[in-house]
């Protein structure tokens, strides 16, 4: 049960949800400075990397954040909601991922699965419409 809280590139930062998944706070230093917008990859199905996109004028280094995580929620609380302001509420594919903001949770998703939701829930309108 420890083994898998065992990898912790950066002490103290992340809190481990005990029910399935794992919720992620990221750290004041990290949000602050000229970050612009996140865009939000994971690499080998595992790993949640969030990447600040800065104004190629500003000649500020990009800090990466990297940790394992299974796909599930992501919590974004307080002064992280008005960074990743543009993340909540809306729905964007980045490469083979889903994220959908709502609320203070952001909900990532394997591509693959986002679609067999999406195409079980359409099969489910068709369904209920053929009834009526």
């Amino acid at each position: 049960m420890n083994a898998s809280s065992s990898y912790k590139p950066f002490s103290g930062m992340f809190r481990r949800k005990v029910t399935g998944g794992r919720r992620i706070r990221l750290p004041a230093k990290f949000v602050s400075g000229p970050i612009c917008r996140f865009r939000m990859l994971i690499v080998q199905s595992q790993f949640l990397r969030l990447i600040p996109v800065c104004d190629s004028s500003q000649a500020a280094p990009m800090k990466v954040l990297e940790t394992q995580v299974d796909y599930g929620e992501v919590e974004v609380r307080n002064r992280y909601l008005r960074v990743l302001r543009q993340i909540t509420g809306q729905l964007f594919k980045t490469g083979q991922v889903v994220v959908l903001g709502m609320l203070n949770v952001i909900e990532i998703f394997d591509l693959a699965v986002w679609q067999q939701k999406q195409a079980a829930a359409l099969d489910n309108l068709h369904r209920l419409g053929s009834f009526q």
